[in-house]
């Protein structure tokens, strides 16, 4: 999660939410299947604007839902890892969603119209989304030593088992493998 790939922290935060909650699970499978629909009329070579309309309002929908539970599960985290970076006295570290839309939906969609139309693919949404960490406020992915990455996943997974654990009432078990190896001994 720490190495910057977006596509593995779009997975990260798929994977973790649809453990603990079907709706979301539910929203992230209409969502993609209404993408892969935009996607096949954008790729026509007259599209149905109407159509297009329809389809873009309706992920929109699926959109929201699935936004507002990453946002969420952002929060949630960051909460904890106040008291997990405290508690093991180690840098601050926090997350920041970053959506490639601006708050009115609808109009960054429209925005993209003549890009989506000539890229043939959807250009934002909820698959293009991602999220940074930062560590004392610095951008863990250009600022963070291998010991300090892997404090920062030890974090996040400590963080998650909590998250887990408030939603479902469920104790989690985590498995780590070498975790401590490029730490230092403080």
């Amino acid at each position: 999660v720490v190495d910057g790939k977006n596509q593995a922290r779009r997975h990260f935060l798929d994977l973790n939410i649809s453990l603990v909650n079907k709706k979301y699970l539910n929203a992230l499978k209409a969502y993609k299947k209404l993408l892969k629909e935009r996607n096949e009329l954008l790729k026509q070579e007259n599209v149905d604007l109407k159509l297009l309309d329809v389809l873009t309002d309706e992920l929109i929908e699926y959109l929201n839902v699935i936004y507002s539970y990453r946002i969420d599960l952002i929060n949630r985290l960051n909460n904890y890892l106040i008291d997990i970076s405290k508690n093991m006295n180690i840098e601050n570290i926090k997350l920041s969603y970053v959506k490639s839309y601006d708050d009115d939906v609808k109009k960054s969609f429209n925005d993209k119209l003549k890009y989506d139309l000539l890229t043939k693919t959807t250009n934002i949404g909820i698959h293009r989304d991602t999220f940074n960490i930062f560590i004392d406020d610095m951008l863990a992915d250009n600022y963070a030593s291998e010991g300090q990455r892997k404090t920062i996943v030890f974090s996040i997974k400590v963080g998650l088992i909590k998250y887990i654990k408030e939603i479902t009432g469920e104790d989690s078990i985590v498995l780590l493998d070498d975790i401590f190896a490029a730490m230092d001994n403080t």
